[in-house]
């Protein structure tokens, strides 16, 4: 019988063990939920704000990083039509325009038969991040990235292009 005491006594300890862990996780769900809200409300005053003072490139900037926080918190894992990444693609040229004072310019020529296919969501940004760090960085005047997609014998060919000064042939 005391044995049974015993163990009936641990078990309602755990149970309120269980219950607490409980209660924590379901407070950090909820902190999860709030700080994006939380982020995008803040993102909507900088624009309204910007939008007030005419401060179209913050306006636009931030409107931009908007679209993509959002995507980044639904996950980075999903396939989606080319056509959603190439606007993805898009609104983070939009935030490096501005932070290159408008010396830079994106010029896409993608098929329209292309836009369709499926490919892993934010491909494109990493490989055109690193041509402007890298391909455009010691450019002077206007850097240009091309964005080239087709396709070709049921296969989705895609080419970055920058006019940046290039890889010295000695690396």
């Amino acid at each position: 019988m005391n044995q049974m005491a015993a163990e009936l006594q641990e078990l309602i300890l755990k149970a309120k063990e269980d219950e607490k862990k409980k209660s924590v996780l379901e407070f950090k769900v909820l902190q999860n939920q709030i700080n994006p809200h939380f982020v995008y409300n803040v993102l909507n005053s900088v624009k309204m704000m910007a939008l007030i003072q005419k401060s179209t490139g913050i306006y636009n900037m931030v409107t931009s990083l908007g679209v993509l926080l959002k995507e980044v918190s639904k996950g980075a894992s999903d396939l989606i039509p080319l056509k959603e990444e190439l606007y993805l693609l898009d609104k983070y040229l939009d935030i490096q325009i501005v932070r290159r004072d408008g010396l830079l310019k994106s010029v896409f020529d993608v098929s329209e038969d292309s836009l369709s296919c499926l490919i892993p969501k934010f491909t494109l940004q990493p490989i055109v991040e690193n041509a402007i760090v890298h391909g455009l960085s010691d450019k002077r005047g206007m850097g240009i990235i091309e964005i080239r997609g087709w396709l070709e014998k049921d296969m989705l060919w895609i080419t970055i292009r920058d006019n940046g000064v290039g890889i010295p042939p000695e690396k």
